[in-house]
């Protein structure tokens, strides 16, 4: 029993969420804390998010095995998923099961806060599903993939607003995108890593079309910088966001260990500094809550 548990917690993969789960809570904490009833919104929301981001670890899992792609791709650390379906600790029907069931639950959630914050919720959370397939069975095999997570850090951090507060703050876009353009930055460091792979299954990533990839992934440096600066500079974060900033060393050095080659130190100090940036830019927006009691 506790070897399944294992395998499963292999397959959602839980550290992955920070991404998921900072853009949620930033979100909800943008336009002030919580009140006391507000706050098992905010729990329902954030199982949620969570939920839904399992169960596109899962389906990704169940797809590139079935495609024939985890068998190829060199464990990392980083990339390359969980292998938990290649080692046998899984079967692909128990995979297909786990998305099934933790991406219905998650749908049943934003089902139950439409009940609180009316049917806008629905088009969230509609759109957060579609993304989740699409990401699998599409977006990746059109050079989408980063396009999509980038929409859905901002989808993530609006209906958060919606679920927890009641308020769609467009005014705060460029926040939910530099919460995308993290995961963003993280997906396509993978990618890259796993080029061959990816390319003889016939999927079609970004890295794909540019073959000079530290440039790529400067540009989506300079884009979290330019949206979290223009966001404090015009008054959408408070200075506090500037914080978010201080990761883009580990991004710096990312960027040297792609332009280089080294791609096991690029991938790890991709996830450390674009992690920290999620957890830091989150941290301004809840210092930011606190100021506004």
């Amino acid at each position: 029993m506790a070897s399944k548990l294992a395998a499963y917690w292999r397959l959602f993969r839980p550290r992955t969420a920070v991404s998921s789960l900072s853009a949620s809570l930033g979100g909800a904490l943008y336009e002030g804390l919580p009140q006391a009833a507000e706050v098992p919104l905010l729990l329902l929301t954030l199982a949620g998010i969570g939920l839904a981001h399992f169960s596109v670890n899962a389906l990704n899992e169940y797809v590139d095995f079935k495609s024939g792609l985890d068998g190829k791709t060199k464990r990392r650390p980083f990339s390359g998923g969980s292998k938990v379906l290649v080692d046998g600790l899984l079967s692909p029907r128990e995979a297909l099961l786990a998305f099934l069931l933790t991406f219905l639950t998650a749908f049943s959630i934003g089902l139950l806060l439409a009940l609180f914050r009316g049917p806008l919720i629905l088009l969230f959370a509609g759109g957060g599903g579609a993304i989740i397939l699409g990401y699998n069975l599409l977006f990746v095999k059109i050079g989408l993939g980063e396009v999509s997570v980038i929409v859905k850090g901002l989808l993530v951090f609006l209906g958060s607003s919606l679920s927890v507060q009641g308020t769609v703050p467009l005014q705060a876009v460029p926040l939910g995108l530099a919460y995308g353009v993290l995961s963003a930055l993280v997906l396509y460091a993978n990618y890259v890593a796993d080029l061959q792979e990816d390319r003889s299954v016939g999927r079609r990533t970004l890295p794909m079309f540019w073959e000079k990839h530290h440039e790529v992934y400067m540009f989506m440096i300079f884009l979290y910088a330019l949206l979290i600066t223009g966001s404090t500079a015009i008054g959408i974060a408070s200075p506090f966001a500037l914080l978010a900033l201080l990761p883009t060393f580990y991004l710096l050095l990312a960027l040297r260990g792609l332009r280089r080659g080294e791609l096991e130190g690029a991938l790890s100090n991709n996830v450390k500094g674009c992690r920290m940036a999620d957890l830091l830019l989150t941290l301004s927006l809840a210092l930011r809550a606190l100021a506004l009691r």
